[in-house]
């Protein structure tokens, strides 16, 4: 069910910073995504000889009907993870591991990266809560590089103090201490903090760490495990409230 303005009025309360998933919460993870890594799993199962194990590597990312599917390998897994999988799944049939790893890293599909579609007012979402005084943070399985092209091209790298990349350093989603190290670096309270994503991995990271956890889904499908979040929203220009008389800001 998803929550009423009221309801997310009550988690923002306490809140001082907002973190946010990259891809399925601030951008369409299918439409940027779904067309590479079909693209990625052809050609990688080309390069090496075997076409036939295309479908077996989609499978195992979680590619179904050539979309991703929520929770999937491909959805939420690092890229170096992503590719400790496939060189696994390609074991048995006959591929060498030093091979296999050369051959992911031969593959170049960026090219075939779908359109950056916002889910929702991200924009001017962020500039309405930065504003406010929240501060503002991304945590995402992606690469820094492109996080931070993308997170420019949506006009918002200016107003997010802290990005975690999945190739930094350090602990990565859904290691609790990726949202311990931000509240340590925003220099709040961790209970204060709220982290905005839209899969287990991204609820699992903010039980972990302390943090309350808001998940954005489609309210026509909203994931079985939503009543276990503190809210659940269609896209972050929910967490605004715009009632009148209130005059909040955050320290």
């Amino acid at each position: 069910m998803m929550s009423t303005p009221r309801q997310i009025r009550e988690v923002m309360e306490p809140i001082q910073a907002v973190v946010f998933d990259k891809d399925g919460t601030l951008i369409d993870l299918n439409a940027r995504w779904a067309p590479y890594f079909n693209r990625f799993i052809d050609d990688l199962a080309r390069s090496l000889g075997d076409p036939a194990a295309a479908p077996k590597l989609k499978h195992l990312l979680g590619i179904e009907a050539r979309l991703l599917l929520p929770d999937s390998v491909a959805a939420v897994e690092t890229e170096q993870r992503m590719a400790e999988r496939i060189v696994a799944e390609l074991a048995p049939r006959g591929h060498d591991a030093e091979a296999a790893m050369r051959a992911i890293d031969d593959v170049d599909c960026m090219d075939h990266l779908g359109p950056l579609q916002p889910i929702g007012p991200v924009t001017a979402a962020l500039e309405s809560l930065a504003n406010s005084g929240y501060l503002l943070g991304v945590a995402t399985s992606d690469e820094r590089a492109n996080s931070v092209r993308e997170l420019a091209e949506l006009g918002i790298d200016q107003l997010i103090g802290w990005l975690r990349c999945g190739d930094d350093d350090g602990p990565v989603k859904p290691d609790g201490q990726v949202l311990v190290g931000l509240a340590r670096h925003f220099d709040c309270p961790v209970d204060t903090l709220l982290f905005v994503g839209d899969s287990e991995q991204d609820m699992a990271t903010a039980r972990a760490s302390g943090s309350k956890f808001v998940v954005r889904c489609d309210p026509a499908a909203p994931p079985g495990w939503v009543d276990q979040a503190d809210g659940a929203i269609a896209d972050i220009g929910e967490l605004l409230d715009d009632q009148p008389g209130d005059t909040r800001v955050r320290p």
